[in-house]
């Protein structure tokens, strides 16, 4: 999988662009301010339908203008493949993969995948469990659209089983609904937990094997599951079913106390490990960038393994606050992989420069490009 070419017309703060990408390494430099970030942020749009910085497409859109347009080129199995996500004003939007126009989100995921690290991913280990589940469930769905489609189902199902607790709540009166909607939320919600716990596992075993890498071996980091209830990896789907099931009548006074649901993949959590102590409370700044590294290069590893196709890497912002030795390290990880970089000065990113595009970006244009 290759991006070949990205181009950009009102979006942030290009009136138009157009970048060829190095099958290798594209490496965008420049200052702060000046729209590095806007061009990683675009592909990554391309891939999975949003921006890792904002969720609303309005602020996507250059001040003054009506309308913006993100297009990209790249190949797959051979084949050259087009995505083209436009957005207007009038909060209309329309994606068409090889000009045609996909009716649901679900068609678009998959399709080209990557992997991001950005300032914001610090979040994975240094905040809440809604940080964590986003990781993975983005990750995941690229590599199985179903199990995007069971994350959007189980979203419906959730908010219809809220508004009857809450109706129960206040009338005092039991809904003869609430078992056909506890079923329902089973039935999908497990699958999300089984799925859930095995991608843990794969990805656990690598995120492992990277932070040693990174860590040199000085530190071991853990990854693991940790549910609303207690499910393992030797439960099948239809035992996980049964332990739902009996959590959310286990649950039901405090549920109905709540008006909400308590119970279920949407208040699952994955837990960072470093030396046997939890990262996200122990864990220094470096220790923490370091162990969000691994984990994408971990996933990195874990789609190709999946999909049979390596992925691209989106390296935005990596190196400002990597050691020398690291940087290093992460240069020689990312050999094989078509990989886009932004930093502020090119001397930071040290190659060889005949496997590599240097871009100087300044106020939204590409200044000059170095070989």
């Amino acid at each position: 999988m290759k991006i070949s070419s990205l181009e950009l017309n009102n979006f942030r703060n290009y009136d138009k662009l157009l970048i060829n990408l190095d099958d290798d390494l594209t490496v965008l430099f420049g200052n702060n301010g000046q729209g590095k970030t806007n061009i990683v942020e675009a592909i990554y749009l391309c891939a999975t339908g949003k921006s890792h910085r904002t969720s609303k497409e309005s602020e996507l859109l250059k001040f003054g203008s009506n309308e913006f347009d993100v297009f990209l080129r790249f190949e797959k199995d051979n084949y050259q493949r087009e995505i083209d996500f436009k957005w207007n004003v009038e909060n209309k939007k329309q994606i068409t993969v090889n000009e045609i126009p996909i009716a649901k989100m679900g068609e678009l995921i998959g399709l080209l995948n990557v992997v991001m690290f950005a300032p914001e991913d610090m979040a994975i280990v240094k905040e809440g469990p809604a940080n964590r589940r986003r990781f993975i469930d983005i990750a995941y769905s690229q590599i199985k659209p179903q199990y995007f489609y069971y994350l959007q189902v189980y979203s419906r199902i959730l908010k219809h089983r809220n508004v009857l607790l809450k109706q129960i709540s206040t009338t005092k009166k039991k809904n003869d609904t609430l078992d056909i909607w506890n079923q329902n939320l089973v039935d999908i919600g497990s699958k999300i937990i089984y799925e859930r716990i095995r991608f843990t596992k794969h990805i656990s075993e690598l995120v492992c094997k990277w932070h040693n890498f990174l860590s040199e071996d000085n530190e071991t980091l853990k990854m693991a599951y940790k549910g609303s209830f207690k499910a393992l990896e030797e439960n099948s789907l239809d035992e996980i079913k049964q332990m739902f099931l009996d959590k959310l009548e286990e649950n039901y006074r405090s549920e109905l106390s709540a008006q909400l649901t308590i119970t279920g993949p949407h208040r699952d959590d994955f837990v960072f490990a470093l030396n046997e102590n939890e990262l996200r409370h122990f864990g220094s700044q470096g220790q923490q960038r370091t162990a969000v590294l691994a984990l994408k290069l971990a996933e990195v590893d874990v789609m190709k393994n999946e999909t049979g196709e390596t992925p691209i890497l989106l390296l935005d912002d990596v190196f400002s606050e990597l050691d020398q030795k690291r940087q290093k390290l992460l240069l020689h990880s990312i050999k094989g992989i078509q990989t886009v970089i932004t930093c502020t000065t090119k001397s930071v990113v040290r190659v060889n420069k005949s496997k590599s595009s240097f871009f100087e970006v300044k106020n939204g244009e590409i200044c000059g490009i170095i070989n």
